[in-house]
């Protein structure tokens, strides 16, 4: 009697157990994805301001050529 109690103890912490390490998991790939997409956002924002800055120049380029002519 006493050592299926002990058994259904045991089982009973390693379920919790393990639980609780699926929750750890979950966490930290929640936690990793958050990280990608705010890496992704900064790629993304970085190729905007390139973006402007190529097309500020092109339209510098375009006015100075414009004034040759």
């Amino acid at each position: 009697m006493e050592r299926g109690e002990e058994r259904r103890r045991w089982k009973e912490g390693k379920e919790e157990e393990e639980k609780e390490e699926g929750e750890e998991e979950e966490e930290e790939e929640e936690e990793e994805e958050e990280e990608e997409e705010e890496e992704e956002e900064e790629e993304e924002e970085e190729e905007e301001k390139n973006l402007e800055k190529i097309k500020t120049n092109a339209q510098g380029l375009l006015s100075s050529l414009r004034g040759k002519i």
